[in-house]
């Protein structure tokens, strides 16, 4: 996530994430002996990297709409969020609108033509034939 000034780009939050897969024998897509040889560490919970390591298996649609809520909380402020179709969802659009940023993105995954009118929270789904 970053802040772009219509001049320079400016860094302000990321994440990593992991998935368990749909193979049951090969956890996060490692065999047994190399799971076993990951690197492993206890983290103290006052941390960073305890925070970060928490954030791994949380879904990435929590972990942008946290990142958006702690940008605002640390005086960041935008005028518009904009993703790419992999992240448009209503909760997405639900906490730009709770913080007053308007959403540009893409419903990718249905057969919908909508209109979202942001200042009166109403939307208008016509059935796509």
């Amino acid at each position: 996530m970053g802040l772009y000034d219509g001049t320079m780009f400016i860094p302000i939050n990321f994440s990593f994430h992991r998935e368990k897969g749909k193979n049951k024998k090969l956890k996060f897509g490692l065999k047994p002996k190399h799971f076993k040889k990951k690197f492993n560490k206890k983290r103290d919970k006052n941390t960073a990297g305890y925070t970060r390591k928490k954030e791994l298996d949380i879904s990435k649609i929590k972990a942008v709409t946290n990142m958006i809520n702690d940008a605002i909380k640390n005086g960041i402020k935008a005028d518009y969020v904009i993703t790419d179709s992999w992240f448009t969802c209503w909760e997405l659009i639900k906490t730009c609108l709770e913080n007053n940023i308007n959403y540009i993105g893409m419903f990718s995954k249905i057969k919908t033509k909508l209109l979202f009118h942001f200042a009166t929270l109403h939307f208008i789904n016509e059935a796509l034939d």
